[in-house]
């Protein structure tokens, strides 16, 4: 089969006449393959310069982003073009993958029912399938015979327990299917199901205990998985709660309100070891609620804070041998001040009514460095070192309330002045 010149500068072009996607890949790979339509079934050719023909490729997946919304033709790109004949209905359930997306599309192309059938009732143990069947060389056929068998012997296939219990702690898993509100790929990675969340997949369904923490709960959202780490629960103990559902899997953005509630759950444990209450992690986890945690959060906050402050300094000078906290990685300036002693952090915490007097440790670990914003409103900035370089963490107001444009706007002239 004679080739047909590509049309555009990146070398990825959509040929109307017979629906194909052609791609050429970077010089160093000295590759080029063309994909057929749904129609023709989705097949891979590679280019063979030597004899100037195309030749079939057997279980071979390209890695390719597959476009899963439609804009107008004009505005439209190859991949979106040639996705356009899909049937919507196979689209919309290959949203919430980041991997082995065209091994899947494939999958339906071959038997749509069944391979539909998996993915709705068990996207997490379909990704695992066609995970696993793909690293063996299994072909499309062999995977959707396999997506027909018991949903425990596919598991026992993808490297999991072979039990139904476990089959259901993974038709629980929800992953993301909106756009994050960080753009980088370590984020998209951790909200949908990705080359690193098969891993995390597999862990959790290998581990009694983990799954004995989960099998209560009504929906896993995918990210909190991250949270699983050295066997410790950690905040998974929100995911039982009663108001769970409501307060974060309906929500708009499930990414932001996860991250939102570990953080609360987190300054809560902080807050309960400064007050030395015994097992705080326990306490929390028969809240019951994330109402009754905001509660505790901000109960303990105001008990941390209502100590005498000479208690407070004694208390880190007979720790630590000091009241000042190590010099930050960015000066204040203006606006905005380096917190950099406890006398200081004791005022601000007051002030603001919030958990900063559970961040002693850190602070004297070097994991974060907090700084007060002085205008045009009070406020309070996270800032830790990444890979040695300084990032902003969060900026909050009063009783952690969000901050106005103006004070986003001073911060991050500040922040970036000497950049």
């Amino acid at each position: 089969m004679q080739m047909s010149k590509p049309q555009t500068e990146k070398g990825i072009w959509y040929d109307p006449h017979c629906g194909s996607l052609h791609i050429d890949y970077p010089s160093s790979c000295a590759t080029r393959i063309k994909i057929s339509s749904w129609e023709d079934g989705l097949e891979v050719y590679r280019y063979s310069p030597e004899f100037n023909i195309w030749v079939k490729e057997e279980n071979v997946d390209p890695g390719i982003p597959l476009p899963l919304s439609q804009r107008s033709v004009a505005d439209s790109t190859p991949f979106e073009r040639y996705m356009q004949n899909v049937p919507d209905g196979v689209k919309e359930v290959l949203a919430p993958f980041f991997w082995r997306q065209f091994v899947l599309l494939r999958m339906m192309r071959q038997d749509t029912k069944v391979t539909l059938d998996l993915l709705h009732s068990n996207s997490a143990l379909a990704f695992l399938l066609v995970c696993r069947g793909y690293d063996q060389g299994l072909s499309t056929e062999e995977l959707v015979k396999l997506a027909g068998k018991k949903r425990k012997e596919i598991l026992a296939f993808s490297g999991g327990l072979c039990c139904n219990s476990a089959v259901n702690i993974l038709s629980k898993i929800r992953a993301s299917n909106e756009k994050p509100i960080h753009e980088d790929e370590q984020t998209r990675r951790n909200c949908y199901l990705s080359q690193k969340t098969a891993d995390q997949l597999l862990a959790t369904v290998n581990d009694k205990k983990i799954m004995e923490n989960l099998r209560h709960c009504a929906a896993i959202p995918l990210i909190a998985l991250t949270s699983l780490k050295d066997r410790q629960m950690r905040s998974l103990q929100m995911l039982a709660f009663k108001d769970y559902e409501e307060k974060i899997m309906m929500k708009e953005n499930t990414f932001r309100e996860v991250i939102t509630w570990e953080s609360v759950w987190s300054d809560t444990v902080g807050l309960g070891n400064s007050l030395r209450v015994q097992n705080p992690v326990r306490v929390l986890s028969k809240c019951g609620s994330l109402e009754n945690l905001l509660k505790m959060h901000d109960k303990w906050s105001v008990k941390l804070a209502s100590r005498r402050r000479v208690e407070l300094i004694d208390e880190m000078v007979e720790k630590y041998a000091t009241s000042e906290f190590p010099k930050p990685p960015l000066e204040g300036e203006g606006a905005v001040e380096h917190i950099s002693n406890m006398e200081q952090l004791v005022d601000e915490a007051r002030y603001m009514k919030h958990c900063a007097l559970s961040y002693v440790e850190k602070i004297m670990n070097r994991d974060c460095y907090l700084y007060s914003v002085r205008g045009p409103e009070r406020a309070t900035l996270e800032v830790a070192l990444i890979n040695g370089n300084p990032v902003m963490v969060q900026l909050r107001g009063v009783k952690n309330a969000s901050v106005s444009e103006g004070v986003k706007d001073i911060v991050t002239c500040w922040f970036n002045r000497d950049r």
